[in-house]
């Protein structure tokens, strides 16, 4: 029964006038973890290791990639591949050999050179975890 001030000790009362049988025990009304947030930071998902991870295009699609290293370091390297690539397309056509060895390498860039859409890295979202290396 909660206990309520006053109240539970006369109700109390009355039933051991009646009876010896019966023993009322009170919990309280507020609980110490009612006090409390949560006490743990929520972990920041960039320093996830070992994640099935997802990053959302402008058109709607978006790359989904694995990493054993932390999230933060691998979107980093995207983002740098990204950028190498428009510097890249920039250059004379002498340099084409270079484009096309930074758009075999990534289907991210692949994407980005195909269709001029931008990614949304800020937007990174990981879809799932393991405890173990990816394979």
């Amino acid at each position: 029964m909660t206990y309520v001030s006053n109240i539970s000790e006369s109700i109390s009362k009355l039933i051991r006038i009646k009876t010896d049988d019966v023993e009322l025990a009170f919990k309280p009304q507020n609980k110490v973890s009612k006090f409390f947030t949560k006490l743990k930071d929520k972990k920041n998902i960039l320093e996830s290791k070992n994640v099935i991870y997802k990053i959302p295009c402008e058109c709607g699609s978006c790359y989904i990639g694995q990493t054993t290293q932390t999230l933060k370091k691998r979107v980093s390297q995207h983002k740098t591949t990204v950028s190498t690539f428009d510097k890249l397309f920039s250059v004379p056509r002498s340099k084409a050999e270079l484009l096309i060895e930074a758009i075999s390498k990534s289907a991210l860039v692949k994407h980005v050179s195909e269709t001029n859409h931008r990614f949304d890295f800020d937007a990174v979202e990981v879809l799932d975890s393991a405890n173990l290396k990816l394979l």
